[in-house]
């Protein structure tokens, strides 16, 4: 059911198109708990989409407990 499916949308804070070249190494992690480190969030594995310079997720499950995202692309 799409009722419990979210689409995230990810930009560069600038707002330059994200390269095709970047899109490999950015990572998405979800948490039920923003408090925690970092590396206790979870790596989502689903697919980042490039269109336009704008990269997006889509089906993230919300049906479960409130989850918390952080996208980041580690050096």
């Amino acid at each position: 059911s799409f009722a419990n499916k979210l689409q995230l949308t990810v930009r560069t804070v600038n707002g330059t198109p994200v390269s095709s070249n970047r899109l490999p190494a950015i990572e998405l992690k979800a948490s039920s708990d923003p408090t925690l480190p970092l590396a206790l969030w979870t790596k989502l594995t689903n697919s980042l989409i490039l269109t336009n310079g704008i990269v997006s997720v889509s089906n993230l499950d919300v049906s479960g407990p409130r989850r918390f995202y952080i996208v980041s692309e580690p050096k």
